[in-house]
């Protein structure tokens, strides 16, 4: 009943918010404001150009299978990553989820060192699970770079990753906090003292 009750709930809240986003809106002098907001027009191409280096650099960083180049298409459709000419759509789910890692992580890291607002924290839900489960050496090279990279780069912001087993590397100066869900082994889970 309260699964119903609170679906029925948040359904409700995202209509408000579909009317809020499509109603037009009124201008000072009363008219229907009928330009659309792109958000394409409004990057720089000073910003297109850092946030593409940067995510040159991280896929780099990261050892991205085969990577020669990459950019993120900001004209298109898409709005997303472009790999080596292959748009993100055209790989696998492991290595889309792992682009949109790379994605998030390179925003935060742009907001930080140069926006105004900087988000400060960026919590990510298993980035490298998709890929574990392929199994390779590059997809276990790529999962210990991504983890690399974040530990090596801790200035720009707190990152928490969520993850069901991570890679075995140096975590020397990152903070990590593991959950074994048994009783008297380490601690149980997020909230301290409360077992199942």
């Amino acid at each position: 009943m309260q699964n119903g009750v609170d679906s029925a709930s948040q359904q409700g809240i995202i209509e408000k918010i579909e009317k809020h986003i499509t109603t037009p809106k009124k201008t000072e002098d009363g008219n229907e404001d009928q330009a659309a907001f792109k958000a394409q027009d409004n990057f720089t191409v000073e910003f297109v150009s850092d946030f593409n280096d940067l995510l040159n650099t991280i896929l780099t960083e990261v050892k991205f299978d085969k990577f020669s180049n990459c950019y993120f298409d900001f004209e298109s459709e898409d709005f997303d990553i472009v790999v080596n000419g292959k748009k993100k759509q055209k790989f696998g789910g492991g290595y889309k989820a792992f682009l949109n890692a790379t994605v998030a992580i390179a925003l935060h890291q742009y907001l930080s060192e140069k926006g105004k607002h900087g988000l400060g924290i960026l919590l990510m839900d298993s980035p490298i699970l998709s890929l574990k489960e392929g199994g390779s050496d590059t997809s276990a090279e790529m999962r210990n770079g991504l983890f690399e990279y974040l530990v090596k780069n801790q200035d720009f912001g707190q990152v928490i990753i969520v993850e069901n087993s991570i890679p075995t590397i140096d975590y020397d100066g990152a903070k990590r906090e593991m959950y074994t869900h048994k009783e008297g082994d380490g601690r149980y889970g997020l909230l301290i003292g409360y077992t199942e």
